[in-house]
């Protein structure tokens, strides 16, 4: 069964219902753009040529018995290519306006249901509510008032759909947790994870361990945690993120947790000693970036505006409950914490590829709690089992992706309009700067696009120069100079060189730590070179195409 909107029609004072088969190409065409963007064209799906499709349409129809007073219009697609198949629902802007029949007493359903031997069900937010008349405002994607479903069986069997964020990909490290040494796998010599060391690495791992942490990781751009914002992250085994100090604790309490700032995906003990791995990175990767802004705006279409710029992407690979605190040996399972910001709103994003880690915290009480998943900063925390009001969206894709997705919102900002800063912190998008300067220094999180204008002015702590922003993307460009010391440098930002009203930090290092490969651009953001090898040192090369 299918269910775009399970309610007691009646059409015999008003409305329609339509419904056609149709190998139309130009229909089939815009089915296929609406599935590629719902599943980010993953697992093949970039491939997916739809060759058959189902329309039906509920237009205007009214409700038991015989009202004409309100009148709801919605559609249910149905497509395949005869391997793949999906549901797609729209629902009309502002035209879903009864939630049941005067016979009723339980508003609509909305989702859908198939017995048998595979039973698999999806109910969305809001069904047998009043409030299901909102779902045209809804989206599991980012169009208002549509969702798409996967619903053929490759969907709920195939554990090898894998729609996670990015990550075991580059050049990876190993932090010893009992050392706090980092590890190349080419190496068996360790260095200290400080500013300079492991500057080449792109992705960490942890040592295999019970109850570890990563020691303090620096993060190139601060992460704000409602309050408190933040330049270092631990990550500990057992499923959670701390900002203060590591936090190893296996057996989970219920937050809040005082003088504690917390993110916990899944908190409970979890042991990698003989399996399972847990990766961490940082990320400025535009298309995870651009992901991450679909499903922050899927989340909250309030945020029209918000555009990820940066993220660091946890992932617990495989690991296993460790056998001290669990009551049933659950079978290896795979999580991912995503950090977010654009330097004005903060989010954490939780994705879970096995329903069973969901169905077990269900099943949990609170006198005996061997899970915990939520957040806690102070007065603000949310407790998955008790609190799901402060949840700021869930939708479950079981059917599309084969996980389960939350999104929570971290920061005091109010959500408005424009979801970036007018004045204030901004993000630095080069991790480190050499200390022999030249380039340009790309920075983003302010509203530059709606300023009007071109130029602005960068002060680091000795020397100002003249920057440009480009055009109404929201990003500027500032000229790095010759810097007379190493480590953390404030950059103020103005748009009239009178009042400095962004500001950020920019992290200097010798020039032979200086990332490979840095591609240079001119002030319109073009590729002009890439860097030259000197005495086995790699140097800059700025070609500028004005004068200064």
């Amino acid at each position: 069964m299918i269910a775009p909107f399970w309610a007691d029609v009646d059409i015999r004072g008003t409305g329609e219902v339509y419904f056609y088969e149709t190998i139309d190409r130009n229909l089939l065409q815009s089915a296929k753009r609406i599935i590629l963007r719902a599943t980010h064209q993953a697992a093949g799906f970039s491939r997916f040529n739809p060759t058959w499709m189902l329309v039906a349409t509920w237009y205007k129809v009214g409700y038991f018995s015989s009202k004409t007073d309100m009148t709801n219009t919605f559609q249910a697609i149905l497509v395949t290519n005869g391997q793949n198949s999906f549901a797609i629902f729209n629902y009309l802007d502002d035209g879903i306006n009864w939630n049941k029949g005067d016979a009723s007493t339980v508003p609509a359903q909305v989702g859908f249901n198939f017995g048998g031997e595979m039973l698999q069900t999806l109910t969305l937010p809001g069904s047998r509510m009043e409030n299901i008349t909102d779902i045209d405002g809804s989206s599991n994607l980012k169009n208002r008032g549509q969702f798409v479903f996967r619903i053929d069986a490759v969907a709920f069997c195939d554990d090898s759909i894998d729609t996670l964020y990015p990550y075991n990909e580059g050049k990876l490290c190993t932090i010893n947790t009992t050392t706090g040494l980092v590890y190349t796998n080419s190496s068996r010599k360790g260095g200290r994870l400080e500013l300079l060391d492991g500057v080449n690495c792109t992705e960490y791992k942890l040592s295999p361990n019970d109850d570890g942490s990563s020691g303090a990781i620096p993060i190139s751009v601060p992460f704000t945690m409602f309050q408190h914002t933040h330049s270092k992250i631990f990550v500990n085994t057992n499923g959670l993120i701390s900002f203060r100090k590591p936090f190893p604790q296996p057996i989970p309490v219920s937050f809040p947790i005082d003088s504690e700032e917390i993110i916990a995906p899944y908190w409970t003990d979890i042991d990698i000693t003989n399996t399972g791995s847990v990766f961490f990175k940082e990320s400025l990767d535009i298309q995870i970036l651009d992901r991450i802004t679909d499903d922050v705006n899927v989340a909250n279409p309030r945020l029209t505006a918000f555009k990820a710029h940066w993220a660091f992407i946890v992932t617990w690979e495989n690991v296993v409950r460790s056998n001290k605190t669990a009551s049933s040996q659950l079978q290896p399972f795979t999580f991912q914490a995503v950090l977010t910001t654009n330097g004005r709103h903060s989010f954490a994003l939780f994705l879970y590829q096995s329903t069973q880690m969901l169905i077990e915290l269900e099943s949990t009480t609170d006198t005996c709690k061997e899970v915990q998943v939520g957040f806690s900063a102070g007065a603000h925390y949310v407790n998955y089992l008790s609190e799901e009001e402060l949840l700021l969206k869930s939708f479950n894709n079981r059917s599309l992706h084969q996980q389960i997705k939350f999104i929570f919102q971290l920061d005091n900002k109010a959500v408005h309009q424009f979801g970036c800063n007018t004045k204030g912190a901004v993000i630095v998008h080069q991790k480190f700067v050499p200390v022999t300067g030249g380039g340009l220094l790309t920075i983003t999180g302010a509203c530059f696009g709606l300023l009007n204008k071109t130029l602005l002015t960068c002060k680091y702590e000795h020397t100002v120069t003249t920057g440009r922003i480009i055009g109404d993307s929201n990003t500027a460009l500032c000229p790095l100079p010759l810097f007379n010391r190493l480590g953390k440098h404030v950059l103020w930002l103005s748009v009239d060189n009178e009042t400095y009203h962004f500001h950020t930090e920019v992290n200097i290092v010798p020039e032979i730590y200086q990332v490979p490969d840095v591609i240079v651009t001119d002030m319109s953001g073009s590729v002009l070179s890439n860097h030259l090898l000197i005495a086995n040192r790699t140097y800059n090369i700025t070609l500028r195409n004005e004068i200064w």
